[in-house]
């Protein structure tokens, strides 16, 4: 990352610097910025930041996300194209934070039930077409819809984050060598849960994104981790194929014995 961010225990303000070409500061890239780290009003009282490629994500004193600056490759967990607020002429970005799997409010638990509705019932295929279209893209973000955010990490181009009482990973951006840890390199625009973790019972209670990389620790202490690993940055050892992990994988930790 080229940006960087500080926040303050005392009332959670965020201070911001570095390059905000891609508004990855929470201020419009029109809008220069002073060499000095300065207080950035749009973005919301957090309690962690984490900048990216380009992005940047925090989790509020409330345990909501929010994420801002290029949306390229889902990394921002929005979508591809979302845009709120106040945007700037650039594509693909938002310097204003976005909420990230808000709960939906009433008028979109209504409009989901009609799209049901209208999907089941009509003989319109137009009709039946956009229905189906909301109707997967409430799927897409209902898993971590409302769910209390407790660490949040950002690659260059992805992020990862635990949720939930459970603490359950998700992840969502650029899957190019199975940095999001699907076993496969979908790329993602919302938060998408990591299935081969969730039906083992495995929680993260910290996170950590690199590059092509992924790594938690779960709150017994275990390792586990998952990407491009090419260069051995995985821990996992073995050949250069054994080095890479496009599930999670455990990492093994081997103490060598002193010698008496």
């Amino acid at each position: 990352a080229l940006h960087s961010m500080i926040i303050t225990v005392d009332g959670g303000d965020t201070f911001v610097g570095g390059d905000n070409s891609l508004g990855q500061l929470g201020i419009s890239p029109q809008i220069s910025t002073s060499l000095s780290l300065d207080v950035c009003k749009l973005i919301p009282s957090m309690a962690m930041s984490s900048c990216g490629g380009g992005h940047s994500v925090g989790i509020s004193d409330k345990g909501s996300v929010f994420a801002w600056g290029s949306s390229m490759d889902g990394r921002l967990g929005v979508g591809l194209y979302f845009k709120v607020g106040v945007t700037d002429p650039l594509d693909k970005t938002t310097f204003a934070p976005s909420p990230v799997s808000k709960k939906p409010s009433r008028d979109e638990k209504n409009q989901l039930i009609q799209a049901k509705y209208d999907f089941e019932n009509t003989t319109n295929p137009i009709v039946a077409r956009k229905a189906k279209e909301y109707i997967d893209l409430c799927a897409l973000r209902l898993p971590m819809a409302g769910l209390q955010v407790h660490h949040i990490s950002c690659g260059y181009m992805h992020t990862v984050c635990s949720a939930g009482g459970k603490r359950t990973v998700f992840s969502f951006g650029s899957g190019v060598g199975y940095r999001l840890g699907h076993g496969d390199c979908v790329t993602t625009a919302w938060p998408r849960r990591l299935d081969s973790l969730y039906n083992q019972n495995i929680s993260a209670d910290k996170i950590h994104c690199c590059n092509t990389y992924t790594g938690i620790v779960t709150p017994n202490g275990l390792v586990y981790v998952w990407g491009r690993g090419s260069k051995g940055q995985l821990g996992l050892g073995g050949s250069s194929q054994d080095m890479s992990a496009i599930l999670p994988r455990q990492m093994k930790f081997q103490r060598k014995k002193k010698k008496k």
